[in-house]
């Protein structure tokens, strides 16, 4: 099992490529550079992909894992706000034979 949480910006929209790394290990960027605080790095973090509500097919393609997202909305436990998706992957069980 993997949880994990992802910035999901593009919401309905599909998913966009940002930049990418070619073969010679150079940033190619693709769209103007945009980056996420990062604590340990005054610049900040290089986004690469603006992930969309599509990236539970992509990580079910290409982990061989089944993906469930949850969204957290509860103003009980202090959570309201963008960006609270929760991403769960889980082997698949072994088919009936």
């Amino acid at each position: 099992m993997t949880i994990m949480t992802v910035p999901i910006v593009a919401k309905t929209a599909p998913s966009q490529r940002r930049a990418h790394m070619d073969e010679n290990g150079v940033v190619k960027h693709l769209l103007p550079e945009k980056y996420h605080g990062n604590p340990i790095d005054d610049k900040g973090s290089l986004v690469t992909i603006d992930w969309g509500y599509d990236i539970v097919c992509y990580l079910q393609s290409h982990s061989g894992l089944s993906f469930l997202m949850l969204s957290l909305d509860n103003i009980d436990i202090g959570v309201r706000a963008d960006l609270c998706e929760v991403l769960v992957g889980f082997k698949r069980p072994v088919p009936l034979l």
